[in-house]
């Protein structure tokens, strides 16, 4: 991937036809190439400053990564969801990889939440919260990623719905602050 240190290059005065001063000079026409080259690249500027990224996602369980053990009562193990998402008009897969402890439905829940776009690049969250039978609460606190998240901070919510029992796809309605 290109990184482009855009900054504007110093103009140099042409005198026009008429002898007035003029900025489209050689410095000019060289910014505006650069800015041509960069935006046929299909290279993108990194968010700067606070980012809400708002999304729903349909999240399904891979029967492979699911392990659940009766325990007194209680459905204890780990499940892995994957889906895909569309935020800003982009595809991005989502990951949640979580720790269950369900006892009659109820039951805390804890694991990491990942976002991965085209190009690899990354967000990483830890995820804590509560499922209660048909629904999921969780806060999220980012914890980084890969390119223009590699220090990315912030925290957000998940609340999600299910119909049946644990390994059934669930639909996220997902809110992440970045800082």
């Amino acid at each position: 991937e290109r990184s482009w240190n855009l900054r504007p290059l110093p103009a140099s005065p042409v005198h026009s036809y008429s002898g007035r001063s003029s900025l489209m000079g050689t410095a000019h026409v060289k910014s505006i190439l650069a800015l041509a080259e960069f935006v046929r690249s299909g290279a993108r500027i990194a968010p700067i400053g606070p980012q809400q990224l708002q999304f729903t996602a349909t999240l399904h369980c891979d029967p492979a990564r699911l392990l659940l053990r009766t325990v007194h009562d209680a459905q204890h193990g780990s499940a892995h969801f994957t889906g895909q998402a569309l935020l800003d008009g982009e595809p991005v897969q989502a990951d949640l990889t979580t720790r269950i402890e369900i006892r009659e439905g109820d039951g805390p829940l804890q694991g990491f939440f990942k976002l991965t776009w085209p190009g690899r690049h990354t967000l990483s969250a830890r995820f804590l919260g509560h499922a209660r039978t048909g629904s999921i609460t969780a806060a999220l606190s980012v914890i980084g990623g890969q390119g223009p998240y590699a220090n990315a901070s912030g925290e957000g919510s998940v609340v999600g719905y299910h119909a049946g029992p644990i390994g059934q796809p669930i639909t996220f309605d997902i809110r992440i602050q970045l800082s």
